[in-house]
């Protein structure tokens, strides 16, 4: 009796001691024994579960073993703190819970349960780098954009994006996204007023924008654009656009790269430019049209020349106004006339006066009488005169003019003169650069010899036609190296300096043109006029 009495306190003894080992058991939480953990932002309810790798564990068991109790805190800090519910899951499904804390400064804090005790985190490794804690990282997210015209949609379509963020641990991780399509309505395009741009949320670095024109398959734009605002392309058309963007921020820890196209249906009213809106006597006005669907329809009203031409410039045009001194100071109003719609578009340039040199010149006699008669007047007027009657319809020349010869400016544009004690009725056509004789003479740029030959007045000349209205001119030279017909290119040498003709030694007379009408050279080869004060800074 007394035996079996002693085994069934024996078996009890054992039994109380399974149980409390399996409920030991069941309630412990580590590596071998951890199934699951739940992160959740605090306030949510959706479970965000995640099945941890061996590497994952070791680090969450790390930070959760690495946890010290706050000696009867404050906890006003944890006001602004981003909370998350961590909840493990062992594989009896029993669960241990923490509140984990991440403030701004990136510190880390822990509760237990509902142990109302704070520890702070002193390895958080785990909430660092684990999946999970994603709120943490949403200003390193992709970026959200919209390509709208002014305020409608624009359908889109967009590659994969590439895109890493840093998490506190210090390491990249990617969050690529598929290729999209956003379907809303084609950008027509009616007014430049209308911005057309993407609306970010993150500025990229870098935008790089190519616009192809769809009906000749060729290139129109590419380069850096402004987001934004995008640009339009110089006529009317359907156009695609191809817009590819890079991000690269260190600072916030994101970078990626995109690209979008969509299409771009171009139809904007007529527009005029003017290259200035003030010129100085010998200047040329560029006037430009866009988006002009037939040219011969557009009249330009004005009093600066007795005749204009429009040139075709790619899909756009533009035409000159010369002055000279002859043109009188004043505001002038062009006026732009369609004769298919009724449109007047007016513009107004202003011209003003130039203080021209006076110059004094002693001619021997016998130069001026066998250079300035009336052989040599109707010679100039039956030869050089209507060699810059036609000009090339396109330019020569896509680089900027450079100076024919080096030397001593003599004579500005535009100076008047008195010969041998006599005024003259003529102005100064050019520049005079003074120079030895046999220096050497080039094109200013590339363009093609119209005349090249002796005469009584300017002596051996030549006149380039460079397209488009404009012409150089050489006079006095002592030798010729061209002929009538043939192309030369920029800095070709093409004569040497002398002192034929009507002339009082060596020297260059060079002239600028816009077919007849002599203009300032010095606003053709710097962008202002040449004189004697600034000639030598100016040829540095």
């Amino acid at each position: 009796m007394k035996k079996s009495r002693l085994i069934l306190i024996i078996a009890l003894i054992l039994i109380v001691c399974l149980g409390a080992f399996y409920v030991y058991k069941i309630n412990v939480f580590d590596i071998n024994t951890l199934k699951a953990v739940d992160i959740t932002l605090s306030g949510e309810t959706e479970p965000s579960v995640y099945e941890l790798d061996l590497k994952s564990k070791n680090a969450l068991f790390s930070s959760l073993s690495s946890l010290s109790e706050m000696d009867a805190p404050d906890e006003t800090f944890l006001k602004n703190a981003v909370i998350y519910d961590v909840t493990l899951l062992n594989h009896w499904d029993l669960t241990h819970k923490f509140k984990i804390y991440f403030l701004a400064d990136h510190e880390v804090y822990a509760k237990i349960d509902n142990d109302k005790t704070l520890y702070k985190v002193i390895d958080p490794s785990f909430f660092y780098g684990a999946d999970g804690f994603d709120a943490l990282y949403s200003l390193q997210n992709f970026p959200e954009m919209r390509l709208l015209l002014d305020d409608t949609a624009v359908s889109y379509t967009s590659n994969q994006i590439k895109w890493s963020y840093k998490r506190l641990n210090g390491q990249w991780y990617s969050l690529d996204q598929p290729a999209i399509a956003f379907d809303s309505e084609i950008a027509k395009v009616t007014s430049t007023s209308e911005v057309l741009g993407l609306t970010l949320d993150k500025t990229p670095n870098n935008a790089m924008l190519k616009i192809i024109d769809k009906d000749s398959k060729t290139l129109v734009f590419e380069g850096i654009a402004n987001v934004r605002q995008l640009p339009y392309p110089e006529y009317d058309g359907n156009f695609k656009y191809e817009l590819s963007l890079t991000w690269s921020d260190e600072t916030n820890g994101y970078k990626g790269d995109t690209s979008l196209s969509f299409e771009v249906d171009v139809n904007l009213p007529e527009t005029y430019s003017l290259s200035k809106e003030t010129l100085t006597q010998g200047e040329m006005l560029v006037v430009t049209a866009q988006h002009v669907n037939n040219i011969a329809d557009i009249h330009l009203d004005q009093d600066l020349v007795t005749a204009f031409t429009w040139f075709k410039s790619g899909m756009n045009y533009r035409g000159y106004l010369p002055t000279n001194y002859y043109t009188n100071p004043g505001t002038y109003t062009l006026t732009f006339n369609n004769s298919t719609t009724g449109t007047s578009t007016p513009l107004d340039v202003e011209v003003v006066s130039r203080d021209f040199k006076v110059q004094n010149l002693t001619i021997d006699p016998t130069v001026e009488a066998s250079t300035r008669n009336d052989d040599a007047y109707a010679e100039y007027r039956e030869v050089f005169n209507p060699a810059r009657d036609i000009s090339a319809e396109e330019r020569y020349y896509t680089e900027p003019f450079i100076l024919p010869t080096t030397g001593k400016l003599n004579t500005e544009f535009g100076e008047s003169r008195n010969v041998n004690g006599a005024p003259t009725t003529y102005r100064h056509i050019g520049i005079d650069i003074g120079a030895p004789r046999g220096a050497t003479v080039v094109a200013v740029n590339n363009g093609q010899i119209v005349l090249a030959q002796k005469l009584i007045l300017t002596g051996n000349t030549i006149i380039i036609d460079h397209g488009e209205g404009l012409f150089s001119v050489y006079e006095h030279l002592d030798s010729l190296a061209v002929e009538k017909g043939v192309l030369v290119e920029r800095g070709q040498t093409i004569a040497t300096v002398g002192s034929t003709g009507f002339s009082t030694g060596p020297h260059l007379h060079f002239t600028m043109s816009y077919y007849r009408t002599d203009i300032e050279p010095g606003y053709i080869l710097y962008g202002e006029p040449l004189t004697k004060e600034n000639y030598k800074e100016l040829m540095k």
